[in-house]
This record gives C-alpha cells, sequence and structure tokens, in this order.
C-alpha cells in the first residue's frame, strides 16, 4: 500500500488498556442508558416491548464490534474501494428494492430485518477516505487533490438525498471535512470547496428537498412565531419535545413517569426523540451526565487518534469521532429546537437495530486501530 504499512501485531491487552477500554465501557454505558429510557418510552411494557428488541441488536452489535475489534483494519484500507463498491450498489438497490419508513425508503428487507443501507455506507466512506488521504498526504495538499475525495463522497450523498433521507446525507459533510483536515490539505483548499458546499446547499434547497422538508426548515426558523393551528400540525413535534425537555426542570419527574412520554404525546420518543424523553424523566441533571459520557467519548477518540503512529488509523478515527459527534449534535440540537427535524437517532441511545450495530462496528474499528501496532 502506498502509505506504507503491510503488517500490524494485535493484542487484547492494548485493545482495551486505557483509551481502547474506556471507549467500549462508555459506548456500553450509553447503550444500556438508552436501554432503559427505551423501555420507558415503549407503548407495549410486556414481552414483546421495543427494549427488548434493542436488547437483541445490543448482543448481536457486541459480536459485530469483537470480530471488527481483531480483524485488521488495514486489510480493509487495502480493498476499500471494494467495500465502497458494494456500499453504492446497496444504495442503488435501495432505490428499487427498499422498503419505506417514515417517509423515506432507505431499508432492505433482508430476511426477517431491515437495514438502513446508508449506515453501511457512513463505514465505507471512512474506510475510503483513510486510504485515498494516506496517499495523498505525499502531495501538496492543494485543490486538485481535495476534488477526488469530495466526488467520492458527494456520489453516496446524492443516492442517499433521492430516498429521500437528507439527515443521514448530511453527516456524510462533517466526516469528510474532518478527515480532509488533519490530513494535510490546505486550508485554502478547504475554503474554496466549503464555499462549494454552501452553494449546492442552498440548490439542494430550492430543488432537492420534497414539500415536508422544506416545512421542517421553515418551522424551525420561524418556530417562536408558530400559530396554534401550527404548533398541532407540522409543528407539534418539535412542540412537544421543547415541552417534554421544559417538564423536566433540574432532576425531572422520574424514570417512566414524564407526562408527554407516558400518554403518547411525543412522536418517535423511542428512536430521534429519545434525547426528549431523558430530559423530562432526569431533567437537566440527567442531560448533563449524558452529554458528559459523550464527551468524553470523543475526547478518548482524540487522543487515541494523537497517539496512533499509523496515518490510515488517525484517519479512522477522526472519521469515527466525527461521524458520532456530529449525529450527536444534531439530534440533541433538533430536540430543543436549534437545529431542525432531520431524522438522525442519538448515537447507541436510540432504538434502531441497525443503527446500534453499525455505531459498534465503528467503535469497533477505533479499538482495532488501537489495539495494533505497525511492524
Amino acid at each position: 500500500m502506498k502509505f506504507g504499512y503491510s503488517k500490524t501485531q494485535f493484542s487484547w491487552k492494548e485493545a482495551f488498556h486505557g483509551m481502547g477500554g474506556l471507549i467500549f465501557i462508555l459506548s456500553i454505558l450509553l447503550t444500556l442508558i438508552g436501554l432503559l429510557f427505551i423501555y420507558s418510552a415503549s407503548p407495549k411494557r410486556g414481552a414483546d416491548n421495543y427494549m427488548n428488541r434493542q436488547a437483541s441488536w445490543f448482543l448481536v452489535s457486541i459480536v459485530a464490534f469483537l470480530i471488527t475489534v481483531r480483524f485488521d483494519y488495514l486489510i480493509l484500507v487495502k480493498h476499500s474501494y471494494a467495500i465502497y463498491l458494494v456500499a453504492i450498489l446497496s444504495l442503488i438497490a435501495t432505490h428499487f428494492l427498499g422498503v419505506y419508513r417514515g417517509g423515506a425508503k432507505s431499508w432492505l428487507k433482508l430476511g426477517p430485518m431491515l437495514l438502513q443501507t446508508s449506515e453501511i455506507m457512513k463505514i465505507a466512506i471512512i474506510f475510503l477516505l483513510a486510504k485515498v488521504l494516506s496517499d495523498e498526504t505525499k502531495k501538496n495538499g492543494g485543490i486538485k487533490e481535495l476534488l477526488y475525495p469530495v466526488l467520492l463522497t458527494g456520489i453516496p450523498m446524492g443516492l442517499i438525498v433521492i430516498q429521500p433521507d437528507l439527515g443521514s446525507s448530511i453527516i456524510f459533510v462533517p466526516v469528510a471535512f474532518a478527515m480532509i483536515f488533519v490530513s494535510g490539505i490546505r486550508f485554502k483548499a478547504l475554503a474554496i470547496v466549503f464555499l462549494i458546499m454552501v452553494n449546492l446547499a442552498v440548490v439542494v434547497y430550492f430543488y432537492g428537498l420534497h414539500e415536508y422538508q422544506k416545512k421542517r426548515v421553515l418551522m424551525f426558523m420561524n418556530q417562536d412565531s408558530m400559530t396554534r393551528e401550527e404548533k398541532r400540525s407540522s409543528g407539534y413535534q418539535l412542540e412537544q419535545s421543547k415541552i417534554a425537555i421544559g417538564n423536566g426542570g433540574l432532576t425531572g419527574r422520574g424514570w417512566g413517569k414524564g407526562t408527554q412520554n407516558v400518554y403518547g404525546l411525543l412522536p418517535e420518543r423511542h428512536t430521534d426523540f429519545i434525547f426528549a424523553v431523558i430530559g423530562e424523566e432526569m431533567g437537566f441533571v440527567g442531560i448533563f451526565l449524558v452529554l458528559l459520557l459523550y464527551l468524553i467519548l470523543f475526547c478518548s477518540m482524540l487522543v487515541t487518534s494523537y497517539t496512533t503512529l499509523a496515518v490510515p488509523g488517525q484517519l479512522i478515527i477522526i472519521g469515527v469521532m466525527a461521524l458520532h459527534l456530529s449525529q450527536t449534535i444534531v439530534n440533541t440540537a433538533m430536540t430543543v429546537g436549534m437545529a431542525p427535524i432531520t431524522g438522525l437517532p442519538l448515537p447507541f441511545m436510540s432504538y434502531g437495530g441497525s443503527s446500534l450495530l453499525f455505531n459498534f462496528i465503528s467503535i469497533g474499528m477505533v479499538v482495532s486501530v488501537a489495539g495494533r501496532k505497525i511492524l
């Protein structure tokens, strides 16, 4: 491989010693907290509830995590074009054979389970950019070297936008930007690409968004002047989320006792709006503690990246960190009315099998880097 690394030596002790172990423990802890509030938000409290289904996915995710940790990440980087192609083909297959959920045709039905193919693409783009940018760091870091990774990122974004799943598509931007930034590309080139992306965002808004997506953006911009009718229709979800957060106060109403949650007034409370349930039932204190766990998780990834010698490994960790950080920011911001509703889940905590599975696979990538020594 052009970046000069061909062999690694793996150690379970090194993988889980220090930051790697902390990252894994934090991921487990966030998931367990999520399970508690998914149960609280479940309409059914018997055997067939959202928590039991999520717990099953949790066990599968742990197995996938351990397999990913043991796998040599440099082999995956080497074959990243093939992984990228498979992910692209899965997005194309979703366009023709996919299943609609929540207004988006984003899932493929594989036997008894539904797989969100954009989650596969998130992993694939991180591996591919790690390969491409590892090669490009030996060049001058100018605009020509920047256009290729931007193109590679733009293709899946376009395929995901037409599903339509604007939220998942947008997440590719901070992931690519973070990886490009740390790879040594010059700031001037980054600024040019940023301006191009701003202009493309304007074009997408006027010509690429569906009417309901435009309404979400407008509702976010005009939320303080919503009429009573708007609060009962297009702005209902945002309004109920803000009420739930406000109800929580400092210490919350208690687990399983949130009125917006218990009476089913908050839509999607077990998925995209699980953060609002936490806010209502555990208050500001609960919100602070959850955000603190995320902050420690992201800082741990940053430290792991800084102490990693292999450039592809550094880029993989930065990509995973940017992925989870951006999703956390967008999800929590939309819950309190600081961002438009996008349908992005809260990493590790929101209900969703595909999301949880690939969250742990991505964390497995980070721990794999931490546990490998370049020979």
